[in-house]
């Protein structure tokens, strides 16, 4: 249970990083 939860927050921890970098990307060079 222990390690499925921290997989999870580590998982979801890593997608708010890129989705912030791509979304600083775009706010940076606007298509």
């Amino acid at each position: 249970m222990n390690l499925l939860i921290t997989s999870v927050v580590l998982l979801t921890a890593t997608k708010e990083k890129t989705i912030m970098r791509t979304f600083r990307l775009r706010t940076k060079n606007p298509i």
